[in-house]
């Protein structure tokens, strides 16, 4: 049987999975930011993360994992409290 031929025998997540998880992400960290009253500019402070890609989160654009890691802790959140792998 030729490489092409077989079947995943792993999950596998399509780009248009991946792009709806980065969207949730986004809509949860900026929810929890306006939730604490937090400007835009003092978290980029806070986190260590620039104001530029800190916008290019919330927007739900792809995002760096440390990065990521570095707003949800200075959100006081937990990293399962902002990816989940399910679908909707």
């Amino acid at each position: 049987m030729a490489k092409s031929d077989k079947q995943p025998t792993v999950k596998q997540l399509s780009d248009s999975d991946i792009d709806q998880i980065f969207s949730r992400v986004g809509k949860i960290l900026k929810e929890k930011r306006k939730q604490m009253d937090i400007s835009l500019d003092d978290l980029a402070y806070e986190s260590g993360v620039s104001r530029s890609t800190l916008t290019r989160m919330l927007d739900g654009e792809d995002v760096n994992v440390r990065n990521l890691l570095k707003v949800v802790y200075s959100l006081n959140l937990s990293i399962d409290q902002v990816i989940s792998f399910r679908k909707g």
